[in-house]
Parts: C-alpha cells; sequence; structure tokens
C-alpha cells in the first residue's frame, strides 16, 4: 500500500502531538523481513544517511510542525512522538539500510539513540546549523567534541577527570559551537562543539 503525502502528515500529526502513550509499541514484521537493502517499507522512503533524513522531514512536515520543532531545546520531548515515527517507519527495528549507516558511523547502537540522534540533528538543520551534520554525512564524519582546560586542548578523559577531581559542577562548563577560527585550529571535529573549563 502506498500511503500519500496527506494521509502521512495526519499519521505524523497523531504520532507528534496526539499519541505519546503510543511509544512503546513496535511494529510486528515478520521475523524474516530483511531490510537491509529496502528503498522503502509500506511505501514509505527509507533514507541512506543524513542528508535523505533531513530531506525526507522537510518533505513531511509542515510549517507549523516545523516552527514547533525549531524552537525545542533538545529531541526528548519528541521520542514518543515524532521519534517513534520514525524508529517504526525507517526500519530501525528492523535493522533497515539507514539503521546499518548510522551504527556503521556510530551515531547510535539501538533504534532509541538513532531517532534521538536524527531529531536533535534536524533541531539544528532547522535552526540553519547545517555545517555540522554535513560534515557527519562524509566519511570522515564522526562525533566527539574538543575539551579545552584553561585553553589547553584535552582529552575527554582528561577534561572529566579533572572536573571530578576539582568538584566543577556541569552549568559551570562552558558549551559553545566553534567560529571560523577554532575550526581552522582544530578541524571540522569541533563542529560537534567545544567544552571549556576555565579557572584563571
Amino acid at each position: 500500500m502506498v500511503i500519500n503525502s496527506k494521509t502521512m502528515k495526519k499519521l505524523l500529526w497523531l504520532t507528534l502531538f496526539a499519541l505519546p502513550f503510543l511509544s512503546f509499541v513496535r511494529p510486528q514484521q515478520p521475523a524474516a523481513t530483511d531490510l537491509s537493502t529496502a528503498d522503502s517499507v509500506n511505501g514509505i522512503y527509507i533514507p541512506q544517511n543524513l542528508y535523505e533524513c533531513m530531506n525526507e522531514l522537510d518533505k513531511i512536515l509542515d510549517d507549523d510542525d516545523k516552527g514547533k520543532i525549531k524552537t525545542m531545546d533538545s529531541s526528548i520531548s519528541m521520542h514518543f512522538g515524532l521519534g517513534m515515527w520514525i524508529r517504526n517507519n525507517w526500519g530501525l527495528w528492523q535493522e533497515s539500510r539507514l539503521f546499518h549507516y548510522l551504527k556503521k558511523k556510530e551515531y547510535g547502537y539501538e533504534p532509541d539513540d538513532m531517532s534521538d540522534f536524527i531529531l536533535g540533528i534536524y533541531i539544528e538543520h532547522l535552526n540553519g546549523y547545517d555545517e555540522r551534520w554535513q560534515w557527519l554525512d562524509t566519511p570522515e564524519g564522526k562525533l566527539g567534541a574538543i575539551y579545552l582546560i584553561d585553553g589547553k586542548q584535552v582529552s575527554e578523559h582528561e577534561f572529566y577527570k579533572y572536573k571530578e577531581a576539582n568538584s566543577i559542577r556541569m552549568k559551570d562548563i562552558e558549551r559553545r559551537r566553534p567560529g571560523q577560527a577554532e575550526i581552522a585550529k582544530y578541524g571540522k571535529k569541533a563542529l560537534n562543539g567545544i567544552y571549556s573549563i576555565n579557572t584563571k
């Protein structure tokens, strides 16, 4: 059965805003179903990468929905709505091609993590911050922020070890998006964010 765009938008509205209490329901697919190479399921296209995720969400969500999502601080509130729709309809429970792409890139190991990651990226996309996900979609792209203590770059392990040893609260850690000078200095990895502890 092919689902037209009008019907799909009604289903999305239900899952995004009206039926979050159904989040525990997983699609009942035959155990032998293999979606690893399928390009669609039940008439719904399965994206291959982050670019296609952004493109598909742009197409199926209307301007009102996009406006609501754009103002969200995180994807948490969508986990049991639009996140469920993504998990169920993009075949994440059945290890679709999108599941394998995200797992290989280490953008999540379970469908719940993957849908949260996609929606977090989509919030950035709606706010015009596309440079990060565009880099993550390249062969070189990977997660992992830049960590600084008094301006000196350290590993993530060293950063949090210092935090714990000095009883530094999370709210006292500065997190920011990089400027072009910082991207030039630290590389594209800086697009994932810069965490700073400043004691001087």
